[in-house]
């Protein structure tokens, strides 16, 4: 009996062995799959994160920088579909025949204003369509506010701040352009793509020491550009939203031709009217007027 006891205790024990056995490793089994499991979840949660940030509701404008060493690297991207901008500019525009020198010059400031022109639609469609919400997620608001403080409009003032948002005659730009900086051959444009002569006041943005000092000691400084396309930017920019370019902007809306356009540069310069015929004399010259699509 004693001996049955025990052997029916052996089995016991071998089968509770066994079942024990068993269930640890059911047990370490069924942990290794929920933590795979958990692991794959929090994979799928940080990927899903991730595109839904680089998806993001702001649209943006894209587009290439390049640097032109030579003229070839001009006439290479000339026929591209692609949008791109030209960063330095290691060619000297001085040393080119009069016809090439206005060739090359309308060549590198073009890629640029298309640009500047396609952010500028960008931001005309995403103003439309933020206008018209009740509520902005935070990215949608931020970025509102910033282009409310850009243009220096009230925020949520969606009808005022879509009319700062202007196209800017293509003609104006080179015509302007030219004068400026002498087609391409100043200074400014050559250092730092400076084209039209903007002022800097920020002691902590990229900028470049004018020439001489003032009687006061003051040295005044012109802003430098990581790309002709920031050049014209600004340059927009200061039509956009001066009080000085009213007019300019009001005839821009009416969708009056560019010559009607540069009556409102009467407060551009301190030549006042000479400057405006000066403008409108050399565009008409160069018949820069073929390079503008109708405004809508």
């Amino acid at each position: 009996m004693s001996t049955l006891l025990i052997n029916l205790n052996k089995k016991f024990f071998t089968y509770y062995d066994k079942y024990d056995i068993l269930s640890i490793d059911y047990f370490f089994k069924e942990s290794f799959i929920m933590k795979l499991k958990n692991i794959f979840i929090c994979i799928l949660v940080f990927t899903l994160s991730i595109i839904s940030y680089a998806e993001s509701s702001i649209p943006k404008v894209e587009y290439k920088k390049i640097e032109v060493n030579s003229l070839e690297d001009i006439k290479k991207w000339k026929d591209s579909d692609e949008l791109y901008v030209f960063t330095k500019i290691n060619i000297d525009l001085s040393k080119l025949s009069p016809l090439k020198k206005k060739d090359t010059f309308v060549d590198i400031l073009l890629p640029s204003i298309k640009v500047v022109n396609a952010e500028i639609e960008n931001n005309r469609n995403i103003v439309k369509t933020l206008s018209q919400k009740t509520t902005l997620s935070e990215e949608e608001k931020k970025y509102a506010e910033n282009l409310f403080k850009k243009y220096r409009v009230e925020y949520g003032d969606w009808e005022k701040l879509y009319s700062r948002l202007i196209i800017y005659p293509t003609s104006l730009i080179l015509t302007q352009g030219a004068i400026e900086s002498g087609w391409g051959t100043s200074r400014f444009f050559k250092e730092g793509n400076n084209l039209f002569g903007m002022w800097s006041t920020n002691p902590n943005e990229p900028r470049i020491p004018a020439k001489g000092v003032r009687e006061n000691g003051f040295v005044p400084h012109l802003k430098k550009y990581d790309s002709v396309k920031g050049s014209v930017s600004d340059f927009v920019l200061n039509f956009s939203r001066n009080k000085a370019y009213t007019n300019l902007r009001k005839l821009l809306r009416e969708n009056q031709p560019p010559q009607i356009v540069a009556e409102g540069l009467i407060n551009y310069s301190e030549e006042k009217e000479r400057y405006v015929k000066k403008v409108i004399n050399t565009m008409n010259y160069n018949e820069f007027t073929e390079f503008d699509t109708p405004i809508e």
